[in-house]
């Protein structure tokens, strides 16, 4: 189902829902077997976020400390599963970024595939680990949501576009590859939320959603070419490439 609010469900009881259905799929993936490691980390880190983007939404809602209790666990479940998404957004930014074959960057793939096949080997206790861990949180963070108001939704996403623009700023002030991934987080946030209300208000938010859904992408490109500097061994050539497409 649709990461959106439906116009059937009582607001609260909506918010619970997608929660819930997020953090299911969530768990689902990372103790299932369809799919490679890093395609399940993909997807469940994806429904994590989404879930956190929710918390945010609804933080005025919530009890004191609560939300900060819960965004902590989410985002230290999404942190152990980071190194097998890391190694396989190397490889394909590498793969993007040389399309054709060249000989000279040959050995830099050959050490990413290596790299990535250790990781997805050794990974699958991480991987249940985290699990695990959305399993134990699921219960107390559904309980915690509170209620949705239209109150609630203007001060989330006042936060939510205010994060988003003070990050901006801060990119631009000081244009490195951890200030610009700050900024797509707050990005997507605001993505999500919008995806998350689209029902009440269609067209604005549907126009909102994909202006944003195209930032995150373009910052998201930013931070994988970041990731890719990182991983692979130190070439000329393939920083002048680097550089090239980050610029």
């Amino acid at each position: 189902m649709a990461f959106r609010l439906s116009r059937r469900d009582p607001p609260g009881e909506g918010a619970r829902r997608l929660a819930d259905d997020e953090l299911a799929a969530a768990i689902a993936r990372l103790r299932g077997k369809d799919g490679s490691p890093d395609q399940r980390v993909h997807a469940a880190r994806k429904s994590i976020k989404r879930v956190r983007a929710l918390l945010r939404l609804l933080r005025e809602g919530m009890r004191k400390g609560r939300f900060s209790a819960h965004n902590i666990a989410l985002g230290d479940a999404a942190r152990g599963l980071s190194a097998a998404r890391d190694a396989a957004v190397a490889i394909a930014t590498f793969d993007q970024l040389v399309a054709e074959p060249d000989t000279l960057l040959a050995a830099i793939r050959l050490d990413l595939v290596t790299h990535s096949s250790a990781i997805g080997a050794a990974d699958e206790a991480t991987l249940h680990a985290a699990a695990d861990a959305l399993e134990t949180l699921r219960p107390q963070l559904l309980a915690d949501l509170g209620e949705l108001s239209w109150d609630v939704i203007q001060a989330g996403l006042a936060a939510s576009y205010a994060g988003g623009r003070t990050a901006m700023r801060a990119a631009f002030a000081e244009p490195h590859d951890e200030a610009f991934h700050q900024w797509r987080k707050r990005a997507k946030d605001l993505w999500y939320q919008a995806q998350v209300l689209e029902g009440s208000c269609a067209p604005q938010l549907r126009a909102l959603s994909e202006m944003l859904a195209e930032l995150g992408d373009r910052l998201g490109e930013d931070h994988d070419l970041a990731v890719l500097a990182t991983a692979a061994a130190a070439s000329p050539a393939l920083a002048e490439r680097l550089t090239e497409r980050h610029a």
